[in-house]
């Protein structure tokens, strides 16, 4: 009992300095699956025919759900820069998922941005307008 005892209380102390490990309760679920991207007709046919627009949408619908930790324009700069766009929007992605509690790993929100790149616009279009989040391109493209 009380070795038990003793590994009950180490394992307190590394939560207590570690507390982002093992701490996260995932229990969300994104609003609509990656392959969902026709269930709202709007979003999928603005990511399609306005892409480039959406993504202003986007960056700006982050800096809204970031809640002045961010910008428009500094979501939206990162989208030009070659190799890093893909990395950026993966991060936007876990930032979403994280601040919903959706279960999921980075390596996944790359894999998705890099394959499905245009399932995962409409995808967390559709999850910033479940959040009430504002994104909206100067031309008015997005939710």
């Amino acid at each position: 009992a009380d070795v038990t005892q003793k590994q009950v209380v180490i394992n307190a102390e590394y939560m207590g300095s570690h507390p982002h490990r093992y701490s996260k309760m995932t229990t969300g679920q994104w609003q609509q699956p990656i392959t969902g991207c026709c269930s709202d007709c709007g979003i999928c046919c603005q990511v399609y025919l306005c892409g480039e627009f959406m993504l202003c949408a986007h960056a700006d619908g982050i800096a809204n759900a970031k809640q002045n930790d961010s910008t428009c324009i500094m979501e939206c700069i990162p989208y030009i820069v070659p190799c890093y766009n893909c990395y950026h929007f993966a991060k936007q992605r876990e930032f979403l998922r994280e601040k919903n509690n959706i279960d999921g790993s980075f390596g996944m929100d790359c894999a998705t941005v890099l394959f499905c790149g245009s399932c995962a616009m409409c995808q967390q279009m559709n999850e910033l307008r479940a959040m009430n989040v504002p994104g909206k391109a100067p031309c008015g493209c997005g939710v």
